[in-house]
């Protein structure tokens, strides 16, 4: 059995069995902790919480009996002030009431006038003191004549205006309100005729002010209007006091900054408001729930809801209370942990190293298999190429004897013949053209032993180099006699490589010829042998009719030439198909001598 299969488990189970329950303990301490400590948190969020709500409730509620009273002290100033002359004391109170109260924003007194009488008005009020005062009506954007629908709108049965004759600040933004008629715009004629009709203050639907934000009017009138005609309207004043929504919720959500706070007008719920977020530090990072509370708010005519929203959660003090409390009861159980260890150590470090040991002793034994497998595919590479090289030995030699044979043989026979003739015959004729016969059979055996000495030898490649001996090779096969045109590029340095590799690029280089002018049916040859950083590249590439990439193995002089390369430590990429030529690219590591 190997060594690593021997673990020590009686005592890996001793402290299991130790542990384990220990642990689980410890888990259900931690989680009890936890979960009270969570428990606690949410607990006191809801009762912040409904504190702080109840006191923003409490100050949009001290807003609006601000706004009632600073209506009401209006409206009681203007009992004794003539429309036409508002006293300064009017004045100064509106503007004490802007400057101390954010919300109220603008002060307007209107007065109730019949249509008939609007001219009369306005001279009015231009001899005291307002000399570009009009009585003028609302038209709506939709009017293609620019003019209001209406001339007047009535109150019962009776026509009646209620022009802006005072208004607080009296800037060059707002003093164009003065002169506008209530009564033309829906928006406020509905609230200024249920004042006019109950005598109560009421309040309109929240709206978009040029200023940007939201806002309401409060109307508040001097005299109820009593009359089933409505005739007694004409002279009644209203007291009137444009409230910004805004500021009321700022305040509010100035109590409960945590919260999502929103101010909702009549039983629509449209916002009166922009809706106020969260403070992005009082938002939590662990979210459980949400807290939601509302309140109904209808005093003074202003019928507003009040909704607050507020997510409840681990803020991030209180997460950082959680990561301690439970750092260190992790803590404590790691202390208790290591003393527990202790004197498990020397056994832990035992069967480490064990497995340790057995590990190197896997890893030995791999190394060695895949050695001794390296080592039989080497023996066997060898065994094949030895059977390769004594193969294309013998062919060799079968080639040479057929070769010595048929051209060797016959010629040689031929030139015995002669010989026999000259020796049988004395007519000086005959013997002379026998003469001939030898002398040109001679020269044709030496022309063919020339020519083979050359082709197992190249006589260039020692007097030339390999260079000029691939160029004599190309010469050889008479291409330009066939009109094939081979062109040639070769480097110099080529000439300085060692004798294994001069005869192999020949030969390489010769075979590959050898199967263009047999095969290819080219009409265009190109040989590169190029100086690379990682040896050399040799090139042939034709034109030809090309074959098929399955027929790769059935070519024997391909199959030689691999073999060469191969034994060189070289590789071969012969790139080929049907009508498209071949390009045969031979790569072999070899070291050039640096250049001079």
């Amino acid at each position: 059995m190997p060594m690593h299969n021997i673990p020590p488990q009686a005592a890996r189970e001793n402290m299991l069995g130790l542990f384990l329950p220990r642990f689980l303990v410890w888990c259900c301490i931690l989680l009890i902790s936890v979960y009270l400590f969570t428990k606690m948190s949410v607990t006191e969020q809801e009762v912040e919480f409904n504190t702080q709500s109840s006191i923003a409730v409490s100050r949009i509620q001290e807003q609006l009996v601000i706004n009632d009273a600073a209506l009401s002290g209006f409206a009681s100033l203007l009992q004794i002030a003539n429309p036409a002359n508002v006293s300064s004391q009017v004045q100064g109170y509106t503007q004490r009431m802007r400057d101390a109260h954010n919300q109220i924003y603008m002060f307007e007194a209107l007065v109730g006038i019949h249509p008939k009488d609007q001219f009369g008005f306005a001279q009015r009020m231009q001899l005291e003191g307002l000399p570009d005062y009009q009585v003028y009506r609302y038209v709506s954007r939709k009017s293609k004549t620019g003019k209001p629908s209406k001339l007047f709108n009535l109150l019962n049965d009776t026509p009646v205006m209620f022009p802006v004759f005072y208004i607080d600040p009296y800037t060059d933004d707002v003093k164009s309100i003065l002169g506008f008629d209530m009564m033309s715009a829906k928006l406020m004629r509905e609230p200024l005729i249920q004042a006019l009709t109950t005598g109560e203050t009421v309040a309109s639907r929240p709206y978009g002010l040029q200023e940007g934000g939201k806002g309401y009017i409060l109307y508040k009138p001097i005299q109820r209007v009593l009359s089933d005609s409505g005739k007694d309207a004409v002279g009644v004043l209203v007291a009137t006091v444009l409230v910004r929504t805004d500021p009321m919720l700022e305040a509010a959500h100035a109590a409960i900054p945590g919260a999502s706070i929103s101010l909702l007008y009549g039983p629509q719920r449209k916002l009166a408001a922009e809706q106020h977020l969260p403070h992005v530090d009082s938002a939590p990072v662990w979210e459980f729930d949400q807290l939601t509370r509302e309140f109904k708010l209808d005093k003074f005519g202003q019928p507003f809801t009040i909704l607050m929203t507020q997510q409840i959660g681990l803020y991030p003090s209180q997460l950082n209370q959680l990561i301690i409390l439970v750092l260190l009861l992790i803590l404590s159980f790691f202390i208790y942990l290591r003393t527990s260890v202790a004197k498990h150590r020397s056994e832990v470090q035992r069967d480490q190293a064990l497995v340790r040991l057995a590990q190197q002793h896997d890893q030995l034994e791999d190394m060695v298999a895949k050695r001794t497998v390296e080592l039989q595919r080497s023996s066997d590479e060898n065994h094949r190429l030895a059977k390769q090289i004594i193969r294309i030995q013998e062919d060799q030699y079968h080639h040479l004897a057929r070769e010595l044979h048929d051209e060797f043989g016959q010629t040689l026979t031929a030139i015995k013949i002669s010989a026999h003739i000259i020796a049988q015959n004395d007519d000086p004729d005959v013997v002379h053209k026998c003469a001939e016969d030898i002398f040109t059979h001679s020269d044709e055996l030496y022309e063919n032993i020339r020519n083979l000495i050359q082709r197992l030898r190249p006589e260039a490649l020692d007097m030339f180099g390999l260079k000029i001996a691939i160029a004599q090779c190309a010469g050889e096969f008479k291409f330009t006699e066939q009109d094939i045109d081979v062109e040639l590029d070769i480097d110099e340095a080529i000439d300085s490589l060692d004798e294994t590799y001069t005869i192999a690029t020949y030969r390489i280089i010769q075979e590959l010829l050898n199967n263009s002018a047999k095969y290819a049916q080219a009409n265009k040859i190109i040989v590169q042998i190029h100086e690379e950083p990682a040896g050399m590249c040799i090139c042939v590439k034709d034109n030809g009719i090309g074959f098929e990439q399955d027929d790769l193995k059935k070519t024997y002089g391909l199959n030689g030439i691999a073999e060469r390369v191969k034994t060189l430590g070289g590789s071969l990429d012969i790139q080929t198909a049907l009508g498209a030529g071949v390009n045969t690219c031979v790569k072999i590591p070899v070291k050039f001598p640096p250049k001079v």
